[in-house]
């Protein structure tokens, strides 16, 4: 595949995902705020209980943000969506950083919360929208990336300074974001598309086409004659009915009914049970612990939490670079097959650990087990499931309900991160360690079946292809590998003749 980087596509999809950054500063906050909190005692003495519903209480959040965002998103549209969950984060930082009561930040937390569903939501869908085929891939993964740095700057922020002080920086993105995001970037044509905003819906286009344009959006862009803007517009053009047909409503019986809607957003849903599954937010919540383990290594707790943010973000990079080259499934499969030796080796040690004392005095170089799975399963992790599920959900969910279906796969993503964050604090002390981590592998073996099996291929395919692929599976697999073969060989050919007629009518 041959690869163009197009400038204000690469900008747009760049600063649409610097909220992603903000997900990653909530995400990560608790990590190094908890021992703050109990030093300083801001909010008084805070009893296990009360930290247990502080962290989880983000993602309940973001549970509730992804109703009020499936609705929002096809109202008010993509951008001005982010606008107000950027005011929304921002109200619940203040509240983090100038709480006195433990209630403070519960509705902080939460309100954090509802600004991390909501982009988790909204960032891949606009990505998703304004990206060539060629670069949807390179650029949704930059929501991963930008969250990873986000973890990273937040457990950074919180070695050097305290609660409340790291809460005031974090602020400070929300506050900006929301502000810059008006000027700087379009809205997506195809929300303007499906509200008839022809106008701007070109005009949002030609902007995104440039290569050598201002990074800058100025709502009277002049459009400059040329054959190729021409033949752009022309394409659009010849899109428009296609989306209008896309925006009719479709029932809950239709769409539990009709296998072109309901086989995409079961492997989406699919995709996000096992990304919560396979033990991430265990392994990130036990960090400490797990470094600890190492025995030959003595970090401290918060240089911990730091090293692993470092290791996350590390990880997304080769899947930004490949995932384009190489494919979706590749890198899930592999991503799979390394997290299910990482936690077989984790079940082992404990094993070890808790029935077999001996083979840990034997073999002094088994403490270092933890550290070096801890690793191999973070890089795995963010190279493949907890990058990919990013991209690849706006490619397969169906246009006609691609809001609320968005909205139900990140339902699924916070409520399986709850379930198990929670599950695990409760019986952690009844149910031994290496049980756990043997479901976990259990669970990642059945992610590399899945994959191989169930997951479509969507490299290099537009989103119109990848919903003809699904609408014309049903019930015959053979016949939809054929047209998947047929619409490689003559897209090309195909959008051609298109678009020599719209040019003549122009």
């Amino acid at each position: 595949m041959k690869y163009r980087i197009n400038t204000n596509q690469t900008f747009a999809a760049f600063f649409a995902s610097v909220g992603a950054f903000g997900c990653g500063l909530g995400l990560a906050w608790t990590a190094t705020a908890f021992p703050d909190l109990d030093a300083s005692n801001q909010v008084g003495i805070i009893t296990s209980v009360e930290k247990s519903w502080i962290a989880s209480l983000l993602t309940i959040g973001a549970i509730l943000g992804c109703p009020i965002t499936g609705l929002l998103i096809n109202n008010v549209g993509r951008k001005k969506c982010l606008v107000i969950l950027s005011f929304i984060g921002l109200l619940g930082w203040l509240l983090l950083a100038v709480g006195t009561h433990v209630d403070y930040l519960y509705v902080g937390r939460l309100l954090t919360g509802i600004s991390t569903g909501g982009y988790s939501i909204v960032i891949p869908v606009y990505v998703g929208e304004i990206a060539s085929k060629e670069n949807r891939g390179l650029l949704g993964s930059l929501f991963l990336i930008m969250l990873c740095l986000g973890k990273l700057f937040s457990n950074i922020i919180g070695v050097f300074y305290s609660a409340r002080t790291t809460s005031l920086v974090c602020s400070l993105h929300p506050l900006l974001y929301g502000i810059l995001l008006t000027a700087l970037i379009p809205e997506s044509p195809t929300f303007l598309m499906k509200k008839d905003k022809v106008k701007a819906a070109l005009r949002s286009q030609a902007w995104l086409e440039m290569d050598m344009g201002s990074i800058f959006y100025f709502w009277n862009l002049e459009i400059q004659e040329s054959t190729k803007l021409s033949v752009t517009l022309a394409h659009i053009k010849s899109s428009i009915p296609k989306m209008e047909d896309n925006t009719l409503k479709v029932s809950w019986k239709e769409c539990l009914t009709s296998w072109r809607l309901l086989k995409p957003c079961l492997s989406v849903f699919m995709l996000m049970v096992l990304a919560q599954f396979t033990g991430i937010n265990v392994t990130t919540f036990y960090t400490v612990d797990l470094f600890q383990q190492s025995g030959e290594l003595l970090i401290n707790s918060k240089l911990a939490t730091v090293i692993l943010a470092a290791i996350q973000t590390v990880g997304c990079i080769p899947a930004s670079l490949f995932i384009d080259r190489y494919g979706r499934k590749v890198l899930l499969t592999s991503s799979f097959t390394a997290m299910t030796v990482a936690l077989a080796g984790f079940s082992v040690f404990f094993y070890l650990k808790d029935v077999d004392q001996s083979s840990m005095e034997r073999y002094p170089w088994v403490g270092a087990m933890p550290l070096v799975f801890l690793v191999v399963y973070s890089l795995a992790y963010s190279w493949g499931i907890g990058n990919v599920i990013w991209v690849m959900m706006p490619e397969i969910l169906p246009p006609q309900i691609k809001g609320s279906a968005s909205a139900l796969a990140n339902i699924i993503n916070w409520g399986g991160a709850f379930i198990v964050i929670e599950a695990f604090q409760l019986f952690a002390s009844k149910i031994p360690i290496y049980i756990w981590f043997s479901g976990f592998t259990l669970v990642s073996v059945f992610g590399c079946i899945f994959t191989f099996f169930c997951v479509p291929e969507t490299k290099g395919l537009s989103l119109e292809e990848i919903q003809a692929f699904y609408e014309n599976c049903k019930d015959n697999k053979s016949n939809a590998l054929t047209l998947k073969s047929k619409i490689n060989e003559n897209h090309e050919e195909f959008l051609n003749s298109v678009q020599e007629e719209q040019i003549k009518k122009l």
